[in-house]
């Protein structure tokens, strides 16, 4: 049985990107999850992730802003139409960024299509 601190510490919000990362490495990926946790450490390794996969989502969705029509002109003349784009793009970049968050994921969906 865990303690109640190791219960804790695993459950240390690092946000978003790095919380799905982490959740998804303990379930299909214990192995890669012990050997982060033996060489990098829980929170230097998830610090880390978080604050790649947060760069790569705002440089995403500063060059995807204008395809999607997010304007200011935009924002104050229909600030609901606004908020709808946005959160499309946002669930765009979170699709596009799936690999990172999921490694090899992908990979055995593309082996199981063949």
């Amino acid at each position: 049985m865990k303690s109640a601190s190791e219960h804790e510490k695993r459950m240390k919000f690092y946000g978003m990107w790095a919380d799905l990362h982490r959740d998804y490495l303990m379930e299909y990926q214990p192995e890669m999850w012990k050997n982060i946790l033996e060489t990098e450490g829980e929170e230097a390794y998830l610090t880390a992730f978080e604050e790649k996969m947060q760069e790569k989502a705002d440089k995403l969705e500063t060059q995807m802003a204008p395809q999607y029509g997010l304007t200011e002109d935009l924002k104050m003349r229909d600030p609901m139409a606004w908020v709808g784009t946005y959160n499309n793009l946002r669930a765009t970049i979170r699709e596009l960024l799936q690999e990172d968050l999921y490694p090899q994921a992908t990979t055995n969906e593309e082996t199981t299509e063949e």
